[in-house]
């Protein structure tokens, strides 16, 4: 008897409520709390992709427009933009297939998984209270729930994940990953006989990876849930092994967390800032600054932004550097102590700083010195515990006063009300990307990310001088960094200002940002300015990097071409047609190939003219194979 108490202990949680699976009038209030929110988002279905990463990773990007085994397979390998997400490309190929590039239908399943998201806090809400508050009613607890679920879904900083469709992979992940919590708390009532409980929590795990790296601390999560609110860790002289069974439980969830975060960095190596560049000291700073910023933000979300940047420099000396060092300590180390008596407290701190860990920038990806987007998880501990001191609250208000207890609803009904009305009013900013980088250039006049989309549009618009005006903003900010540059010195030659045109593009050759992308676009703007001996030094500088390039290989020929350099122009345009045959020859299934194929019949062609006769006939056949 003793031993089976034993084992039981070690395993099951102290469930001291009685209760068990959600009642059906439990599901109907998550469903309904979801339906609110899914009808106060509900204005985001008619925006339209943004000019914001939505262009590049829809719109300009054909691989993901299928489900041909040729499409799942890119979308298992690829880390397009910096992120591995399969199933998050299989979510935007699924929409692909049912409307095409129609941005509604984007916006409609993003609005919907949100939604979704909402109705599983809710009920991961009510599983909690259900261990927490044993002694408020059923009733009590659902309704505390609801409160959670409502404050985290009609949240202003809520709008991010959902009204950009970039961010697909936040609302994706998330259900995977609440649904893996849900199932884990199920499964420790009765671990021994709840085997495909805990394989379903394990499989929701995995594709909440898949969708987004988000589940990667979820090991960490639920040993601490483990503790408190679920008392698995025995006391006494079983502790150990205890802990050691509670390890080994964890292991299969933790095998494939390594593993996304693996894929993670492996897809963000190239936008990782260097320890060069932001030091330990800075990165700190920063990893302090945002465990303070989210949760003050959920609290009071004024100032929000599509983009917070790095400011210039972080001084150890200033407040914005120490302050947040010190109130993290203080805090910390104040829920430590109170541990006993409010471990509920500690917990979600934890869970909270746990979470968002990944993204506090001791390994630093983007431009952004804290997001908003981050919160979407992260602090939904931070949410459920606000919900259950009101609940608590409330609960005493009852018993005391039932003019307190209208009181305290009042209170969080007026809550939810200010969030819904924030969240409707910072949708607008998300419905245009002209309101977009309008606004945070309105929160950050030094935002150079804001300039710079602000120029991109001018441009569109034909604005070219306003064009010029923004991005001579934006390289005074970041002088450093050649993207600015080569985009300032094109609209300069755009406005007929050829020398400093021509000026600026040599510079931004010689700066350690430039990439290969940017190197085309300056040896092309130097070739239409005549600057052909530059632009021809620049596309050479470019090939060293990057020599099966194409593309670069058929410009540096035209340039050369140009310049009466007949014999190196055929040799170039021999070694540009032979990259593209390849291509060509697979198949034209996107139009970026059907630009490389337009490219190949040039090079033939030029082949053609300027070959001897077996080249010319070798390349005269090759054309004729595309129709050429």
């Amino acid at each position: 008897m003793a031993r089976r108490e034993r084992v039981g202990t070690i395993g099951r949680s102290h469930d001291r409520s009685g209760g068990g699976a959600s009642t059906g009038r439990d599901l109907a209030l998550a469903a309904a709390a979801g339906f609110v929110v899914f009808l106060a988002f509900l204005p985001t279905a008619s925006f339209p992709f943004l000019g914001w990463d939505d262009d590049v990773l829809l719109i300009q990007n054909p691989d993901f427009r299928g489900l041909s085994p040729r499409h799942l397979a890119w979308m298992f390998t690829t880390t397009h933009m910096g992120h591995y997400h399969p199933l998050t490309w299989l979510s935007f190929a699924i929409n692909h297939a049912a409307g095409g590039l129609s941005p509604r239908g984007y916006h409609l399943v993003n609005l919907l998984l949100h939604a979704v998201n909402v109705s599983l806090v809710c009920l991961l809400a009510r599983a909690v209270f259900e261990r927490t508050l044993p002694a408020l009613s059923p009733a009590a607890r659902m309704a505390g729930a609801v409160l959670a679920g409502l404050l985290f879904g009609l949240h202003p900083m809520r709008v991010e994940s959902v009204a950009w469709v970039t961010e697909r992979r936040d609302v994706l992940s998330t259900a995977f990953l609440l649904a893996a919590v849900l199932l884990y708390l199920r499964y420790t009532r009765d671990p021994r006989g709840s085997r495909g409980i805990f394989a379903a929590s394990f499989v929701m795990a995995l594709l909440s990876l898949l969708s987004k790296a988000w589940g990667m601390t979820l090991p960490v999560v639920l040993l601490a849930l483990d503790v408190y609110p679920l008392r698995r860790v025995e006391s006494g002289p079983g502790r150990a092994r205890c802990i050691a069974l509670l390890l080994a439980e964890k292991l299969p969830f933790a095998l494939v967390a390594v593993g996304a975060a693996v894929m993670a960095a492996v897809a963000q190596i190239s936008t990782v800032g260097s320890y060069a560049t932001r030091g330990v000291v800075y990165r700190l700073g920063q990893a302090a600054y945002g465990l303070v910023y989210y949760p003050a933000a959920t609290a009071l979300p004024i100032g929000l932004s599509p983009i917070h940047e790095h400011p210039a420099r972080l001084d150890p000396t200033t407040a914005r550097y120490w302050l947040p060092i010190a109130v993290v300590t203080m805090l910390t180390v104040g829920l430590v102590v109170a541990r006993r008596r409010w471990p509920a407290g500690l917990t979600a701190w934890l869970l909270y700083a746990v979470i968002v860990s990944p993204v506090l920038g001791l390994v630093q990806a983007g431009p952004q010195f804290v997001a908003d987007r981050y919160s979407y998880v992260a602090c939904i501990p931070l949410v459920m515990l606000a919900a259950a001191g009101v609940l608590v609250s409330a609960a005493g208000a009852v018993a005391s006063s039932a003019r307190r207890s209208a009181v305290w609803a009042g209170v969080s009904a007026a809550c939810v009300l200010a969030l819904a009305a924030g969240t409707l009013s910072y949708m607008r900013v998300w419905s245009s990307t002209e309101r977009l980088w309008q606004r945070a250039l309105d929160r950050d006049p030094n935002s150079w990310n804001a300039l710079c989309g602000l120029a991109s549009l001018r441009l569109q618009s034909g604005n070219v001088a306003a064009a010029v005006d923004y991005y001579r903003r934006a390289h005074e900010i970041v002088p450093d960094l050649a993207m600015v540059t080569v985009n300032l010195a094109w609209s300069l030659g755009r406005m007929g200002q050829a020398e400093p045109s021509a000026a600026m593009f040599l510079h931004a050759a010689t700066q350690p940002s430039v990439s290969i992308n940017d190197l085309l676009t300056i040896g092309n703007g130097l070739a239409l300015l005549g600057r052909h001996d530059d632009a021809q030094a620049v596309f050479r500088t470019m090939l060293e990097r990057a020599p099966n390039d194409a593309e670069g290989r058929y410009r540096l020929a035209e340039s050369l071409e140009k310049t009466g350099q007949t014999a190196a122009a055929l040799a170039e345009y021999v070694r540009a047609a032979d990259l593209f045959e390849p291509v060509v020859r697979g198949g034209l299934n996107d139009p970026r190939q059907f630009v490389e194929a337009g490219l190949f019949r040039q090079a033939c062609r030029r082949i053609v003219a300027l070959g001897d006769a077996s080249v010319a006939q070798r390349y005269r056949e090759k054309l004729a194979l595309v129709g050429g």
